[in-house]
């Protein structure tokens, strides 16, 4: 018999929360929060466009400058969201999974979806993931990382994105490395949470407000690097992505197998 999935921490199922309502009040908008965007402002066709355009990109780069991946098996996209990457990914990958925290933008990512035969998008509550070390060709998150809880928890997703990903396959995760001061305290956030508390709906905050439940953590450089290679992952390039983001290149580990996730 199967073991069921595990616990989701508090702190993800809180951000599950949060996302879920980001969701229901407009899942489009919340995964490219353009500000002229909110409201279903974003039309299904040019969001879907906008993730056409990042992939060819990043895929282009990757081919260009480091030759990889060397086969187009299976891709992975850590953060789904409402699934606009993954159905870019859908025509250039034999198979792609969407990974997200939150169960309605997984609703959300199905239904755009849904002629995609090749694709299959999951919940995942977990610090792990729940695929094999090396099982991806591809593994690419942008703007995710960005919302986990922790700099801890970030790390434990970096060790856990590189072991999945393939020897000869490639992994591109964006994360900003710093957060300006005046954005560390987050008050939009804290507003929004305290609102929710005494019982404001979050539709109404989010779509009619300016406050709103995403929260921002950052990872330093080091860090980063550092959670690359105790997993056996190379370091290929680390480009600038706006004022304090970085991306960053990787091939998994040679040996895929031998490396297990430290905090399971």
């Amino acid at each position: 018999m199967a073991e069921p999935p595990p616990a989701p921490t508090d702190s993800l199922a809180r951000l599950a929360r949060e996302w879920d309502e980001l969701a229901e009040a407009d899942a489009l908008w919340a995964v490219l929060s353009t500000p002229d965007r909110k409201g279903g402002r974003w039309t299904v066709r040019e969001f879907l466009a906008a993730g056409e355009q990042e992939i060819a990109e990043q895929l282009g780069r990757a081919h260009a400058i480091y030759g990889l991946p060397h086969s187009h098996g299976r891709a992975l996209d850590f953060g789904c969201g409402a699934g606009r990457l993954v159905h870019a990914l859908s025509p250039r990958f034999k198979r792609v999974v969407g990974i997200d925290v939150s169960a309605t933008m997984i609703g959300h990512a199905r239904r755009l979806t849904d002629g995609c035969d090749n694709v299959t998008v999951v919940v995942n509550t977990d610090r792990t993931l729940p695929f094999d070390s090396g099982s991806f060709d591809f593994v690419y998150t942008s703007l995710v990382l960005q919302h986990v809880p922790t700099s801890e928890m970030v790390e434990s997703y970096v060790r856990e994105l590189v072991r999945v990903t393939a020897p000869q396959g490639i992994a591109v995760l964006q994360a900003p490395h710093t957060i300006p001061f005046a954005y560390r305290l987050q008050p939009l956030r804290r507003t929004y949470g305290l609102l929710r508390k005494l019982g404001v709906p979050a539709q109404r905050l989010i779509l009619r407000t300016p406050l709103q439940p995403m929260r921002m953590t950052a990872l330093p450089r080091e860090r980063f690097e550092a959670a690359v290679l105790a997993v056996g992952g190379e370091l290929l390039g680390i480009e600038t992505d706006g004022a304090h983001g970085l991306r960053y290149t990787v091939t998994g580990p040679l040996h895929p197998g031998h490396f297990t996730n430290p905090s399971k």
